[in-house]
Formats: structure tokens, C-alpha cells, sequence
């Protein structure tokens, strides 16, 4: 399921700052490309596209995020985490604040897949207490 993040920070952004946030992303696509990663690949290159996009939009769906597997997933939201806080120890505001916005973004699907995986759960329960047995 692709996910909605807000980028409302983007247009806050000097064009400097988001020229410096996307060769961060950038590298981000080349080193996943790399390991073939494919999935974290197409999500930092759709960052890529938005932070590159003349007009500053105020979010971007990522279609990938459905296809990270909960390792990758964790480690993007950390890595943003530990970015944010990076930034706003450098008094980068605007920049760590885009981190943050990112990482909730993210952290959405996460949620999303807990709640499905919880579901499961009842629903296998629900399977073993009425159908399993003598029937």
C-alpha cells in the first residue's frame, strides 16, 4: 500500500538546503542500488524526484514502502531519526524538521502493518476457538 508523507517543510527549505538534503538522498539510491536493495532504491529516488521538483510539493506517496521488509523499513526510520536530530543539533531547523516529517510518514506504514498483523492474529484465534475440534 503506498504511503502519503507530508513535505510541508519543503517549500521552508533554501534551495541550498534541499540541494544538500538531496545529494543525501541520492547517495542513499546509490549505496541501495548497490546491495539491491530495490525497494529502498525507489523510495529515496521518489524523495529524490520531490526534493528535485521546482515547485516544492507539499508531499509525495512512495509506492516502495509497501515492498521494504521490516528491517529496511527500521533502519529508514532510524536513519531519519538520527538525521533530524543531527540536523537540529547543527541548527538546521528546517532541515531536521523535514527528517522528522519523513519519519512520521513512514512510521505510518509501520503502524498500518502492525495493525494488519494484529488482525491476523484475532482472526487465527477466533479460527482455533469456533472451527478447530470435533467438527
Amino acid at each position: 500500500m503506498p504511503v502519503g508523507v507530508s513535505l510541508s517543510t519543503l517549500s521552508s527549505l533554501s534551495s541550498s538546503d534541499r540541494q544538500f538534503v538531496r545529494a543525501l538522498v541520492d547517495a542513499s539510491v546509490e549505496k541501495a542500488r548497490s546491495q539491491h536493495r530495490h525497494a529502498v532504491a525507489a523510495l529515496f529516488a521518489a524523495l529524490s524526484d520531490a526534493l528535485g521538483s521546482p515547485d516544492a510539493p507539499t508531499s509525495v506517496v512512495l509506492e516502495a514502502a509497501a515492498d521494504l521488509d521490516a528491517e529496511e523499513l527500521d533502519a529508514i526510520l532510524d536513519g531519519f531519526d538520527a538525521r533530524a536530530r543531527r540536523e537540529r543539533a547543527e541548527g538546521n531547523l528546517a532541515r531536521a524538521e523535514l527528517f522528522r516529517e519523513l519519519r512520521a510518514g513512514l512510521e505510518a506504514e509501520r503502524e498500518r502493518r502492525g495493525a494488519v498483523l494484529a488482525a491476523l492474529d484475532r482472526s487465527m484465534t477466533w479460527y482455533e476457538t469456533h472451527l478447530s475440534g470435533d467438527h
